[in-house]
């Protein structure tokens, strides 16, 4: 809805919150392994 309506800020905070619920849900030793993932692609590599 918050994009639909162009509410970015609400759009960005939305999608922060659902990083943050499904990296509390894997295992305690996944985490690593997913920021390296994201940081990968913030700098423009592939997985």
């Amino acid at each position: 809805m918050a994009i639909t309506e162009e509410q970015w800020e609400l759009a960005s905070l939305c999608l922060l919150l659902g990083l943050l619920r499904s990296a509390l849900s894997i295992p305690e030793d996944a985490l690593p392994g997913l920021l390296e993932v994201l940081e990968g692609e913030a700098n423009g590599q592939e997985g």
